[in-house]
């Protein structure tokens, strides 16, 4: 008797695969989930210590910078003090020509603040200057005059002072919004740029040549002005 052969249900077998398939798929993509959330959180963590480092990196770079600033002052400050009497006079003059500069900017603005500048700025000039005169006449001409050849230099720059003055007198007594205002300042100016030109290029290299103790000069001119802040 001859025996049958069972043949394989062919869908039974195709709907086999589709499910071991299936469950495959959801097994990788699983895998693939808890791979990616795992692989998130290191990388939030590695980013959270990036961003930790950064802000101590800024903070110490911003108290770098106070501590840089800081130095930076004290070095000025020990500088001023370590300069002769010419260096110091050359400190004043630059620093007047600053004024002047930034009183021609204001010059150009309009409105109640531009004015109110002008006025702040036209008497900080005349205090400087006024104190730097004194400074001169009282100490710095006097010495240089007996120790330099020219009997000219001294005589004219005591002349140019006066002259200076009596700018900044009638400076003192006009109010910003006069027509002449401006000009008058800038006048000053080009007055005392011409004065700190002859100084700087006749006068100091004389008295440089002239083997005088220009630190000990130099002390002597700082006391005075410190004394003529107080006062004027």
């Amino acid at each position: 008797m001859a025996t049958k052969t069972k043949r394989k249900n062919p869908g039974a077998r195709a709907q086999a695969r589709a499910r071991s398939t299936s469950t495959t798929s959801r097994g990788g993509r699983g895998g693939r989930a808890a791979a990616g959330r795992a692989g998130s959180g290191r990388g939030s963590k590695s980013s959270r210590g990036t961003r930790g480092r950064g802000r101590a990196a800024t903070g110490a770079t911003t108290r770098g910078s106070a501590a840089s600033r800081g130095r930076g002052r004290a070095r000025a400050g020990a500088a001023m003090r370590q300069q002769d009497a010419i260096g110091l006079l050359k400190a004043e003059h630059e620093q007047v020509d600053q004024l002047f500069e930034q009183f021609e900017r204001a010059a150009q603005g309009r409105g109640a603040n531009g004015a109110q500048r002008k006025t702040e700025l036209a008497s900080e000039i005349s205090r400087q200057l006024q104190i730097h005169a004194a400074i001169e006449e009282e100490i710095f001409y006097p010495v240089a005059a007996g120790a330099i050849r020219d009997e000219d230099l001294i005589p004219e720059a005591t002349v140019e002072h006066q002259s200076a003055k009596d700018l900044i007198a009638k400076i003192e007594r006009m109010s910003p919004d006069d027509e002449l205002y401006d000009a008058t300042v800038m006048v000053l100016g080009e007055y005392v740029r011409h004065h700190v030109k002859e100084e700087q290029n006749e006068l100091f290299p004389q008295v440089k040549r002239s083997g005088l103790d220009l630190r000990a000069l130099g002390e002597q001119l700082r006391e005075r002005r410190a004394q003529l802040e107080t006062t004027v």
